[in-house]
């Protein structure tokens, strides 16, 4: 799980309240750049304030402790983890590989979903205590690359190939640092 000091309904509220600000620039303006820029902020927002209440776990809070911080051995932490991401793949694997706009917005479609479920069970696993910044760092480093692909799916609803184009760049920049992360946790599927 994510823990960012707070409980997920705190991280919840403020997207949802940047999401609303973006919302309301998008209706109210007719600058290009600004909707532009609003419309993402908006997409990242919602995004975020979605999957919130999924990586991130008030109970344990109460607690005093995270799902990342209750310790397991770190062969085990990266076999399950590794298990995960190879579920992913093969799912992957039956969504071809489309070029055109429209097919990648299916692909999204049907893709983002599984993704987002699989980055919720990773935030599950729990890593050793000498692992657990690394595997913080690794949980955002997947949620951004999260990201950037509902921001490829929003660019290519849109037929924007500039938006398109970002959005993988961006997209590589956090699998890059994905995998780096994944290496020093020991795994040899996720990201590699």
């Amino acid at each position: 799980m994510v823990d960012l000091g707070w409980p997920w309904w705190v991280t919840m509220l403020i997207a949802a309240g940047v999401a609303l600000v973006a919302a309301l620039a998008f209706l109210t303006t007719r600058r290009a750049t600004i909707r532009g820029v609003s419309a993402l902020a908006l997409l990242e927002a919602t995004a975020i304030a979605v999957i919130a209440p999924f990586v991130m776990d008030s109970s344990d809070k109460k607690r005093g402790t995270s799902a990342m911080g209750s310790g397991s051995s770190g062969a085990a932490f990266a076999q399950r983890a590794d298990g995960n991401c190879s579920a992913l793949y093969a799912y992957i694997g039956t969504l071809g590989n489309p070029k055109t706009p429209a097919g990648i917005e299916r692909q999204m479609d049907r893709l983002l979903p599984e993704f987002w479920r699989k980055i919720v069970a990773q935030g599950e696993l729990a890593p050793p205590p000498n692992q657990q910044a690394t595997a913080r760092q690794w949980m955002h480093a997947m949620t951004a690359f999260g990201g950037d692909y509902e921001l490829l799916r929003a660019a290519a609803s849109r037929r924007d190939a500039k938006g398109m184009s970002r959005a993988n760049a961006s997209a590589q920049v956090h699998a890059t640092e994905a995998g780096a992360l994944s290496k020093k946790l020991g795994l040899r599927v996720c990201f590699q």
